[in-house]
């Protein structure tokens, strides 16, 4: 079973990359045939979101962490949906929640992109300090897209106005 659904969740997430039209909804029959399938709901909450629909991208990716609730990756996903659709407080504590299962895993794999995220947040609910401590955890040179195209500079500048 375990190789029809990989073979399944490849074959429909190549067609939402190639922004096939009936993708989405082969994702939502493959998240309903697999409900307990944590690659089936992210694969649905991409696929949403590459639609912007990112509203039900938070539903199914809410879903993937009822399923697996400590893997950062998800909050990770989570977070940068609601960072997109103006719920910054929650993005805040996706993030902080995620940097603490990275603790807990002792895995830094996300960290430095989830300081940089929450701080982009934090800018948004007016925390510059809050912020800027988590822009101390950055590379110089480090960059990321948010709601648009940041950098720490950027995000550091904005600290100090």
């Amino acid at each position: 079973m375990t190789e029809l659904l990989d073979s399944l969740l490849n074959d429909v997430e190549r067609r939402v990359r190639a922004d096939d039209p009936d993708a989405v909804g082969s994702a939502a029959r493959l998240a309903e045939r697999y409900p307990e399938s944590v690659k089936a709901w992210c694969l649905l909450a991409y696929a949403h979101a590459r639609q912007g629909n990112t509203e039900d991208a938070i539903l199914d990716i809410t879903r993937a962490i009822r399923l697996s609730p400590r893997e950062p990756a998800l909050l990770f996903d989570r977070g940068r949906y609601k960072l997109k659709t103006a719920q910054y407080r929650q993005a805040v504590d996706d993030f902080g929640e995620a940097l603490a299962l990275c603790d807990l895993h002792k895995d830094d794999y996300y960290r430095e992109s989830l300081h940089f995220l929450r701080a982009d947040a934090l800018l948004k609910l007016g925390l510059k300090a809050e912020a800027q401590a988590d822009l101390g955890y950055v590379r110089d040179d480090f960059a990321l897209w948010t709601t648009e195209l940041r950098t720490k500079k950027a995000l550091s500048d904005e600290c100090l106005k």
